[in-house]
């Protein structure tokens, strides 16, 4: 649930996680500042002590409500800028708090009338309230009240886990994959309605795509989820046919967010507008193809088989793909020789890159060839040459062959270009 993420502002301290104490007295409650009862709240909560959890919600809402009334009666939107500028809204923003905690523990206490009051309340009075998560960002939890009132209206539950971007993305791809698009729009847009404006500064201070370690890059969380959701968006419509959709979709990432980067858990980073830009030309061609993975050795299989049942433009499709993605790679690999690998299978399939690419080349020279293109076809042949002369490729039949010396047969075959 979605306070058993942001406990973490008051209780993870020097790296401990501190339970919950037991309910203060009356007297000590009526000392405590906004902050503290809001603090001392989320640990109940996150205890599952829920009725601790309304004692300090209701404490802090009845001594801080008229001043968060006032704090929101001089706003006409949310507090921008700094964060000290937004913490000076403590009052309005702990009392918001309180009341999505309180939401939260009558619900689990299935005082489901009291919930929804609890989350009205929150909507009607207090709806320019904001809550830090100590990760590094506010969110808005009149926005999340909103989503909870209608699930408790209309019955229909889908966990959102804690609401983070990173969480609504894995569920989002999960998602796509079992082809539930409903389930798509409604994690997508959650991510997209929570963190676009956050998405937005980071798209505005950058200048170029982040480059650096990981965590560099996984420092514009907002950007990159925002993006990604967008490009889910248009996958899923791609994936029903909805064309028109989709390129909606792919373009909101190309225009808006063109500094975003995805995470592929293979290891690296891959660009989102860059995807969704060739998606939005795939569509418009009329050449769909499934790149499925973007692994080497999954392009380079389409493309065999693209090749193989004489569907030349799409073998030309999968093996560009692939030595646009790993031609850098190839090069490096083949740098790094003075001969071809030997050993086992398992030791010359290391150098992948260098193998898939030459073989990518291979494919494209002998479709360009048959498509009557002589000249484009001798530059794929003579790339092999050139820059992956080491590369082998596996015959499924148990062999290994060299591209380069099946590359410089086709060229001698061939007449010369003109």
């Amino acid at each position: 649930m979605w306070g058993k993420v942001f406990i973490t502002m008051g209780i993870l301290l020097g790296g401990m996680f501190i339970a919950a104490p037991p309910v203060a007295s009356q007297e000590d409650i009526a000392t405590q500042s906004s902050a503290s009862l809001t603090i001392n709240a989320w640990k109940a909560l996150n205890n599952e002590d829920f009725e601790s959890a309304i004692t300090y919600a209701d404490a802090c809402i009845t001594r801080f409500g008229g001043r968060a009334e006032r704090m929101q009666a001089k706003l006409d939107d949310y507090p921008a800028g700094p964060d000290h500028v937004i913490h000076q809204y403590y009052a309005l923003n702990d009392v918001a708090t309180a009341h999505y905690i309180k939401g939260q523990a009558l619900t689990a206490l299935e005082r489901l009338d009291e919930a929804e009051a609890a989350y009205q309340d929150l909507v009607d009075k207090y709806a320019f309230g904001q809550c830090w998560d100590p990760r590094g960002w506010f969110w808005k939890p009149a926005v999340v009240a909103k989503e909870k009132l209608h699930q408790l209206k209309t019955g229909e539950f889908l966990d959102f886990g804690d609401y983070s971007s990173m969480t609504l993305m894995v569920l989002a791809w999960k998602a796509l994959d079992e082809g539930d698009i409903e389930a798509v729009l409604a994690y997508t847009n959650k991510c997209i309605e929570l963190y676009a404006e956050e998405a937005a500064k980071m798209q505005a201070g950058l200048k170029e795509i982040p480059t650096g370690e990981d965590d560099e890059i996984h420092a514009y969380w907002a950007l990159n989820d925002v993006a990604t959701a967008y490009f889910i968006q248009g996958e899923a419509y791609f994936k029903s046919d909805m064309l028109e959709e989709a390129k909606q979709a792919y373009r909101k990432v190309m225009d808006n967010y063109s500094y975003a980067q995805c995470w592929d858990p293979r290891g690296w980073f891959w660009k989102v507008a860059a995807g969704a830009e060739e998606k939005v030309a795939m569509i418009d061609s009329g050449l769909f193809m499934n790149f499925w993975d973007y692994s080497s050795k999954d392009l380079v299989g389409k493309a065999w088989n693209s090749l193989e049942s004489g569907d030349l433009a799409r073998a030309v499709g999968y093996a560009t793909k692939c030595i646009e993605m790993y031609g850098d790679d190839a090069r490096r690999m083949q740098s790094e020789l003075d001969d071809y690998p030997e050993g086992t299978e398992d030791e010359i399939h290391a150098y992948w890159a260098l193998n898939d690419v030459a073989t990518a080349h291979y494919i494209k020279g002998q479709a360009l060839q048959e498509q009557n293109k002589p000249r484009e076809a001798r530059r794929e042949y003579q790339a092999i040459v050139d820059h992956y002369s080491f590369a082998q490729c596996w015959d499924p039949r148990g062999w290994w062959w060299k591209p380069v010396t099946e590359a410089r047969h086709k060229l001698d075959a061939m007449a010369p270009a003109e």
